[in-house]
């Protein structure tokens, strides 16, 4: 069986409902054969700090709502 083909797109990340394309960049490898299936960014610290102020911030709303409306949002 041939493997397949498929280009390596560049991947960013979701902090706070915005896409950031900044940073380090990595390749993220296959495990079979090595090859560069994609190229993420590492977020910095202060993505990290932006996204844990971020998950505060949700949670103060839903921890007020109905568990089974929690449910669905999720």
């Amino acid at each position: 069986m041939e493997p397949t083909k498929s280009a390596a797109g560049t991947r960013g990340f979701l902090v706070n409902g915005k896409w950031h394309f900044e940073g380090e960049e990595l390749d993220v490898l296959a495990p079979h054969d090595g090859r560069v299936v994609a190229r993420i960014f590492r977020a910095t610290p202060a993505h990290v700090e932006a996204a844990i102020s971020a998950a505060v911030r949700a949670f103060e709303t839903t921890r007020k709502l109905p568990s089974h409306q929690r449910q669905r949002l999720l």
